[in-house]
């Protein structure tokens, strides 16, 4: 399981605000895949998961954070990105009935 922290912004910032979390809580994420805007008085960022696996919320919208705060968890194992199925089998051809032979 990895942890979702607040990155350190910018030397003077110390908070931001959780404004929108790009993905559901329980969605299947990707590697470096956008999952939560912060905002801070002088910019929004955009957050990425720090690895594949399922998205869990730790914090609500609206929430003040601070840098070093978790606000999710990513779990790992069961959030691997889901296998391609196989492809289904190809049907054989219908045999094709000779034709009556004629003397």
């Amino acid at each position: 399981m990895s942890e979702i922290k607040v990155p350190r912004l910018a030397e003077s910032i110390s908070e931001a605000v959780l404004v929108q979390w790009l993905q559901p809580d329980g969605a299947t994420v990707a590697m470096d895949q956008p999952i939560a805007t912060l905002e801070t008085d002088k910019a929004a960022v955009e957050l990425a998961a720090p690895g594949p696996g399922v998205l869990k919320h730790a914090r609500a919208v609206g929430e003040t954070v601070h840098v070093d705060d978790v606000i999710g968890r990513i779990e790992a194992g069961s959030g691997a990105m889901p296998a391609t199925p196989p492809a289904p089998p190809t049907p054989a051809a219908a045999p094709v009935p000779a034709a009556p032979v004629t003397a």
